[in-house]
């Protein structure tokens, strides 16, 4: 019950999100221009590198809240955060000296398309402190995680969207131009990391965090670890976000326009699907703790089956309908996003399905092949795309998405992941891929009907043929769901029955 109801809850948090970030995208290109949007785009890709002064402490916080919370071992609890905190401390200072210095250096970075440089130089150094104040709440975050109230964590973000829903709008409205976004960020960042303190101290009354609680001792317990999930999120940010700046310093920011639209779409059907693997973490370090290996290797088939499902019926979505709502969205003018989105779901078609099985492994520390993975995966992505993005354009750096994630994934994660885990690769395509087939032929058969009869593009038609679709794949696999059941019932009986005899 636990589980559901975090995963639906951080679905509830991703559907505001989705319906803000649908809004906001429409509405910064529309009042700043292409121009002034693409340099927002670019000016936070490259403050998004301060992501890198986590250190992997990140799922750390979360995976040893999980075990000591367990254990009721509050004095360790406190000194592993403590310590980390101390960490995120001089982090985030140097976060915001770092940005000082890529504002000092702006001019370098591009023309910045009839941008004021002046402006261009606050906005750096304002989102470098943002992200300084968010190393400094996460570990509270974290522990929210790590306690696996996730309904808190996620409730704190639909009240911070909303929040930043409105001082977007009313910045904007002031006063048009990235500063805006600037500051309105800062204010929401604080307020929501001020609310995950206030609530991690609430839920976990023995929670003490202080410099004073800091140890050597506390920080080599958990290095390993953290060494080793470091270099998983530095190639992961190198996948996740590098493009963009590739793009920004070969074509100028303005071509990371339809790029980012395509990515942010991804981003927006990612989510709720990073949810179902991030509540993962937590559980597997309980169930490690307890030793319940097949409740583990349960729960990694379903969120596997789970996170195919929805993403595969995205896929067949966008590739009917994707245009269509792209025109919808942003006007025709954005001619290449389709093309793009097309392939960035094709890699994430591989990737999301397996983060769930990877967030495991996360949970219970094996790390080291992870890390090794994704360097591999992250440094093929950077080449290909700078290869790749000198003979096709902006969608060559799709591609260079795609074909890592089909080699590493697969050849290398699968393999391992099923080697770790006791799983077969045969327990994968059966009880992971099979069940969801036959609902992708049935969402195959819904588009091909749909596409062929004539409708006008608003959104309440797009919102409709959207809910139908996903009405007909959830009630199919429903179907086959409540049938296998019957069928295993039955046989069950009917294999009691002649034992009897």
């Amino acid at each position: 019950m636990t589980l559901r109801r975090n995963i639906l809850t951080s679905w509830a948090s991703h559907a505001v999100t989705l319906m803000v970030g649908l809004f906001l995208v429409r509405f910064i290109k529309d009042t700043l221009g292409d121009a002034g949007y693409g340099a927002w785009i670019f000016v936070n890709s490259i403050v998004g590198y301060a992501t890198l002064l986590y250190f992997g402490f990140g799922a750390a916080v979360s995976r040893y809240t999980a075990r000591h919370h367990a254990l009721r071992d509050w004095p360790g609890l406190n000194r592993v955060l403590s310590s980390i905190f101390v960490i995120y401390g001089i982090n985030g200072l140097f976060a915001i000296a770092a940005a000082g210095g890529v504002a000092a250096a702006a001019p370098l970075l591009s023309d910045w398309e009839g941008q004021s440089l002046r402006e261009v130089r606050v906005v750096i150094v304002l989102l470098g402190g943002n992200a300084a104040v968010g190393l400094w709440g996460s570990v509270f975050g974290g522990v929210l995680i790590g306690i696996q109230r996730f309904d808190v964590y996620r409730s704190v973000q639909i009240v911070c969207t909303l929040l930043r829903l409105g001082l977007f709008v009313a910045g904007l409205h002031w006063r048009p131009s990235i500063l805006s976004l600037a500051v309105a960020s800062l204010a929401v960042t604080a307020a929501e990391n001020l609310t995950y303190f206030v609530a991690a101290r609430w839920l976990v009354p023995a929670l003490r965090v202080s410099p004073r609680l800091a140890s050597v001792g506390a920080l080599r317990e958990c290095f390993s670890f953290t060494a080793f999930n470091a270099v998983v999120l530095l190639s992961d940010f190198l996948i996740g976000l590098t493009d963009t700046v590739v793009i920004g310093c070969v074509l100028g920011t303005a071509a990371t326009v339809p790029y980012y639209i395509a990515l942010r779409l991804c981003q927006m059907v990612q989510t709720p699907l990073e949810h179902v693997a991030e509540v993962m973490l937590p559980k597997s370090a309980e169930l490690q703790t307890r030793r319940q290996p097949a409740e583990l290797r349960r729960l990694v088939l379903r969120g596997f089956g789970v996170s195919l499902l929805l993403l595969g019926g995205v896929m067949i979505g966008a590739a009917y309908f994707g245009d269509r709502l792209i025109r919808t969205w942003l006007g025709p003018e954005e001619t290449d996003s389709p093309a793009i989105l097309l392939v960035l779901l094709g890699a994430q078609l591989i990737a999301l399905p397996l983060r769930v099985p990877k967030m495991t492994l996360l949970g219970l520390g094996r790390v080291r092949a992870l890390a090794l993975f994704n360097v591999v995966q992250a440094t093929a992505n950077l080449v290909l795309s700078l290869i790749l993005i000198r003979h096709w354009g902006v969608i060559g750096v799709a591609w260079g998405t795609f074909l890592p994630a089909l080699v590493c994934e697969l050849g290398l994660l699968v393999p391992y992941t099923c080697r770790v885990l006791g799983l077969r690769v045969r327990d994968l395509l059966v009880q992971g891929v099979g069940p969801q087939l036959l609902p992708f032929a049935a969402l195959w058969w819904y588009c091909e009907w749909m596409a062929l009869v004539p409708w006008a593009e608003t959104w309440p038609n797009l919102l409709l043929i959207t809910g139908l679709g996903g009405s007909v794949l959830l009630a199919v696999r429903g179907a086959e769901h409540w049938w296998s059941q019957r069928w295993r019932q039955r046989r069950g009986m009917l294999t009691g029955e002649v034992w009897a005899q």
